[in-house]
């Protein structure tokens, strides 16, 4: 597996890179899709996961903190 690292210095820019990696997964559908979130608490994986589920219609209320779930699974549409 292929590890890829970013950094952003803002909630808006994690939120914003959430949202396009989503759109470039969203529009390469044949693509297996697993995101694995790492980092400690306040590192922003929250606001990175609001970002990405956005561009599935997901509202900022529907999405709790990754940090202590072994798996959550959300349907694309």
């Amino acid at each position: 597996m292929k590890k890829i690292k970013f950094r952003t210095n803002s909630s808006e820019e994690t939120f914003t890179f959430g949202n396009k990696l989503a759109l470039c997964l969203k529009n390469n559908p044949g693509l297996f899709k697993v995101i694995l979130l790492q980092g400690d608490l306040g590192t922003g994986k929250t606001i990175f996961t609001k970002g990405f589920l956005s561009c599935f219609n997901y509202s900022e209320a529907e999405v709790t903190s990754p940090s202590f779930i072994i798996l959550k699974r959300f349907e694309s549409g």
